[in-house]
């Protein structure tokens, strides 16, 4: 028996207990692919039927402000994009078009917000601030004083403490309107924001503040919403909302390692990982470790991943337990273009009942065998023995073909061919190597039964090998 693992895919199940399942959680080397959801769709559907089950929905939610984004959601956005589209809205609103400078400033606002690693650009930071006020001030003006004030807390939240820098860049009333805001929010209490991170490499970003700070971040804030950006130093970052509470302590714990995989779609909640050697070291560790932090009761996890088995594509699943990890029974469906979604519903069932009862579906005895074949013998001796023993064999033929004529009329005999003894050592050659080439072959493929039949004749002998597949 034998498997490797392919990078494709792989799928980790929370079971609550043998007849009832829990959390599907696809596991793969990058992003998982649309193929790959169309693959394994059958047995996500399939496992969805059982109770107990939580939904990516219910995931998300559970989850809550432990759920991250990436720092940088449109990866073909630049800094320079985004201010530029800032710079136009501003000076719109600097031409008094506040309708236009709103229908410019409102989507640029929310995009920089979804790409907040664009935003720690600290020589744009007067670009930033400007396009807020510009904003406030623009619905202000069409009287949309909710609007309006809704952008002044936004400000007062993201550049605390800067009534003098927007008096000095844009007069008194907005000077004014932006402090206003941040009174209000003021007299509601100010509660403390913690953010701490188990990397001491780790740069933390709390809005647009231009200080950021590493491991551990600690501050008396204004209530509200926070966005929260955990940057390793060359990569985009993860985006967290933290919620602060007016007189009360939000704090945000964040796993670089265990936050960075989890990958959730409508379809299923996934943990991703930047190498094969990642996802075989860490892949059953967070799985057992997010299943306790959405805290359904788990008492298993499956890991469910795409191989090839026998020289054919197959889906194998592995479930171990997530108090110890300890491996409980492994289970692997072939795919064969025939009834795959059956045989992939077929395991859905298999993997959470502990008696085997599908004939599609094989039981698993050495689920933590190496994940790659042995390697193959070379091709060349069989080659090699077969060539041989074919010659050996015709020359034997012709060598006992000719003593049988020696000394008839039409063929005078000579010394050479007056013994049958070479042409019988010549067969019986071949016949040794054709043994050893059948062998070889036989071997080395997944022939059943194989078969070596050896035929004495008057003048030879016939050699014939057989073997069921």
């Amino acid at each position: 028996m034998r498997y490797r693992v392919l990078p494709m895919a792989a799928l980790v199940l929370g079971i609550s207990h043998a007849a009832s399942a829990g959390t599907v959680f696809v596991v793969s080397v990058g992003e998982p692919s649309k193929e790959t959801g169309r693959l394994l769709a059958p047995f996500i559907d399939e496992i969805a039927r059982y109770p107990m089950h939580a939904r990516p929905a219910e995931i998300r939610a559970r989850l809550a402000d432990r759920l991250p984004r990436s720092g940088l959601a449109d990866p073909g956005l630049q800094v320079s994009d985004l201010v530029a589209i800032y710079q136009e809205g501003y000076r719109l609103f600097k031409a008094g078009k506040f309708d236009a400078a709103i229908a410019r400033l409102v989507p640029a606002v929310h995009m920089a917000q979804d790409n907040p690693v664009l935003l720690v650009d600290q020589a744009h930071h007067d670009t930033w601030m400007n396009g807020l006020v510009a904003l406030a001030m623009s619905r202000f003006r069409k009287k949309d004083l909710d609007g309006a004030e809704e952008v002044n807390r936004e400000l007062a939240r993201s550049f605390p403490n800067q009534e003098a820098a927007i008096r000095a860049a844009h007069g008194s009333e907005p000077a004014r309107r932006y402090l206003a805001a941040q009174n209000a929010l003021d007299a509601r209490g100010r509660g403390t924001l913690v953010v701490d991170v188990n990397n001491s490499a780790a740069l933390i970003y709390v809005d647009e503040w231009d200080r950021p700070q590493n491991a551990t971040f600690e501050a008396d804030v204004l209530p509200g919403t926070y966005r929260v950006l955990v940057r390793m130093p060359g990569t985009d970052g993860l985006r967290y909302d933290a919620i602060v509470e007016p007189n009360r302590t939000t704090h945000l714990s964040v796993d670089l390692k265990l936050d960075g995989a989890i990958h959730i779609t409508d379809q299923f909640v996934g943990l991703v990982f930047a190498s094969e050697g990642e996802r075989d070291r860490y892949a059953l560790d967070d799985a057992r470790r997010l299943a306790a932090l959405i805290d359904l009761g788990n008492l298993a996890v499956v890991l469910v991943q795409l191989t090839d088995w026998q020289g054919q594509p197959a889906v194998m699943a592995t479930m171990y337990r997530v108090d110890t990890g300890a491996w409980v029974r492994a289970r692997i469906a072939q795919l064969d273009g025939r009834d795959d979604d059956e045989k992939l519903r077929a395991l859905a069932h298999e993997v959470v009942s502990s008696q085997l009862e599908d004939p599609r579906i094989l039981e698993l005895t050495n689920p933590t065998a190496p994940s790659s074949p042995p390697p193959r013998p070379p091709a060349w001796p069989k080659w090699a023995a077969g060539a041989g023993a074919t010659a050996a064999i015709v020359m034997g033929g012709g060598l006992l073909y000719l003593h049988q004529r020696c000394g008839t009329d039409t063929a005078p005999c000579s010394t050479p061919y007056r013994s049958a003894l070479p042409g019988y050592i010549s067969v019986a050659t071949g016949v040794a190597l054709g043994g050893l080439a059948a062998y070889l072959f036989l071997h080395d493929s997944t022939s059943r039964d194989p078969r070596l039949t050896v035929a004495p004749l008057p003048g030879g002998a016939l050699v014939g090998v057989t073997a069921g597949f």
